[in-house]
C-alpha cells in the first residue's frame, strides 16, 4: 500500500496578521511601505508598496487620485484576477521651468495603471507625505505626496 500525502499550497486561511515589513497584515488592515529610490537635482521617485489581507480587483489612477476597488478574501475559489500587493510610483522630472509628473500603480497580478501631468515649477514644490512605513485600517484615504497644488492619494476600499 502507498502512503498519501496532501499537500496544501497558498495563503493560509483564518485571521492574517503575520509580523514583518512583508508579511499579511491584520484583518481590516493593510501594510502601506514607504521607500526613496532617486533623488537628484532634477529627478525624484518614490515607491509605495501595500499588502493587504484581502484582494482589489479594480484599479483605477487619474489625476493623482489612485485608488483599489473591490474586495475579495485571499484564495476566494470563485474569484480570479484581483492581487493583495500593489506598487505606486511617483516619478517627478525638472523640464525647464516645469516639473512633468506621473503616477504608476502596478499589482502583482500585472494589472497597471499610469497617470502624468505637468505644471510650472521645480522639485522644491514637490512634497512626500507619506514617508514612514504604516499600518492603515480599510477603508483607507491617505495622502501620499504634493506636486504642486496636486494632490496625490491612495483611496483602498475595504
Amino acid at each position: 500500500m502507498v502512503p498519501v500525502i496532501a499537500v496544501a499550497v497558498g495563503c493560509r486561511p483564518g485571521n492574517p496578521g503575520t509580523p514583518g515589513a512583508l508579511g499579511l497584515p491584520a484583518e481590516n488592515r493593510a501594510r502601506l511601505l514607504s521607500r526613496s529610490l532617486t533623488r537628484t537635482a532634477d529627478t525624484l521617485h518614490w515607491k509605495w508598496s501595500l499588502i493587504g489581507e484581502r484582494n482589489w480587483m479594480i484599479p483605477a489612477n487619474a489625476d493623482g487620485a489612485i485608488s483599489l476597488e473591490k474586495t475579495v478574501p485571499l484564495n476566494d475559489p470563485n474569484m480570479k484576477g484581483g492581487c493583495h500587493i500593489w506598487e505606486s510610483d511617483l516619478i517627478v522630472k525638472r523640464e525647464g521651468d516645469r516639473i512633468v509628473w506621473k503616477t504608476r500603480l502596478h499589482g502583482s497580478n500585472g494589472m497597471t495603471r499610469e497617470a502624468e501631468g505637468a505644471l510650472k515649477g521645480d522639485l522644491n514644490d514637490v512634497r512626500i507625505v507619506a514617508e514612514r512605513d504604516a499600518n492603515v485600517g480599510l477603508p483607507a484615504d491617505v495622502a501620499l505626496a504634493k506636486v504642486g497644488d496636486r494632490e496625490i492619494r491612495w483611496r483602498l476600499a475595504r
